[in-house]
């Protein structure tokens, strides 16, 4: 359905089904909801200026079912969707049935009365929320979000999502140019993925980033000089089957600053591997460590790969003075200049040889 040409208008009560759309389109055209409100499963737009006000809707149930993703969407200057009376929002119960919360070219959706993505009663809540702005003006307005579980942040070129994190868990923060989202308040972290992207930088302030996967990186605009630093010192690897994580840096001036790190403890599982990338002139920088740690829970068998490729890529470990199980070999570890002070003596190259110039391959 789609509400275009009418100007301003009003019902007393609205209702619509499940998987069913409702639009308003157009600069002036203002559609609102007086009293009860039922918008279940339903997806709802706000494009090129047009207004939809449903605050009278107090709760919004995700869909059920396999590809049943719904979308809340407000797309372009003036666009207003209006859900600022939802106190609740349940996730799915099933896995391919996400819900997309997008605000778009400068459009607004506010959600100012939730204060938590909630688990559906009926299920085990495992469908995501997927929450993005994208572009100057854009806004999903969210401040009572301080908690998010098995739920993604995108903001991009100018977007913002309002409100303050303190814990993201299981989660998914990207970051691109200049998208808004406050981290200045986060504690915990961990289990999560951070991209920052065509030149962002995040600060890192949660003292738990156990499991997460941290990346810098060039972007959909192909720049680099993405950064993220943290104020972490330690970090411990997941636990399970294909558990990977990565802590990567890609593209020229590109960072990953883990120089606060003084433990990285391996995973105590097989199947789950850290993973240590600088590629494309990036640099990873893990100064504080000096051996990585078997994990006290197991038995430590979990693989530090790390790699460096490209001009200029730099994994720097300078503190590193024990390496237990394993080594450095081609493309897989660069010894550079920061290498050669401190590890010319005892340290070999693939060869057996000594490890004497830049560049050099080596292991122990």
């Amino acid at each position: 359905m789609t509400y275009s040409g009418l100007g301003t208008g009003a019902v007393n009560t609205f209702s619509i089904g499940d998987g069913m759309k409702f639009t308003v389109v157009g600069a002036s055209q203002d559609f609102s909801v007086l009293g009860a409100t039922s918008i279940d499963a339903a997806s709802l737009y706000a494009k090129s200026g047009g207004v939809l006000d449903l605050s009278g809707a107090t709760t919004y149930t995700a869909a059920t079912g396999y590809n049943a993703d719904r979308e809340l969407s407000a797309t372009n200057a003036g666009s207003l969707l209006n859900l600022s009376g939802l106190a609740t929002l349940y996730r799915s119960q099933t896995d391919a049935a996400d819900v997309r919360i997008n605000a778009t070219d400068g459009g607004t959706v506010t959600l100012t009365g939730i204060s938590a993505f909630s688990d559906n009663p009926n299920g085990n809540g495992s469908g995501q929320i997927q929450v993005s702005a994208t572009g100057i003006g854009s806004l999903v307005d969210i401040p009572g979000i301080t908690d998010i579980n098995n739920v993604a942040f995108t903001v991009r070129d100018g977007g913002e999502i309002s409100g303050q994190l303190q814990t993201a868990t299981n989660s998914s923060v990207t970051v691109r140019s200049t998208g808004v989202l406050d981290l200045s308040q986060l504690t915990d972290f961990s289990g999560s993925s951070l991209y920052t992207e065509d030149g962002a930088s995040v600060a890192m302030v949660a003292g738990n980033i156990n499991a997460s996967s941290l990346i810098a990186r060039k972007g959909y605009q192909g720049s680099g000089g993405a950064q993220i630093t943290t104020s972490a010192t330690s970090y411990t690897a997941a636990i399970g089957y294909n558990a990977d994580r990565e802590l990567s840096a890609d593209g020229a001036g590109t960072l990953l600053d883990l120089s606060s790190l003084t433990t990285l403890t391996r995973s105590e599982t097989n199947a789950a591997d850290v993973r240590i990338n600088a590629t494309d002139g990036g640099t990873v920088t893990l100064t504080g460590i000096s051996t990585f740690t078997d994990n006290p829970n197991g038995n430590g068998t979990g693989r530090i790969l790390i790699s460096s490729t490209g001009t200029g890529s730099d994994v720097n470990l300078s503190g590193m003075t024990t390496m237990k199980g394993g080594g450095c070999y081609p493309q897989q570890w660069r010894c550079g200049s920061a290498w050669e002070s401190e590890f010319v003596s005892g340290w070999k190259n693939h060869n057996g040889q000594q490890c004497i110039g830049p560049g050099c391959t080596c292991r122990r």
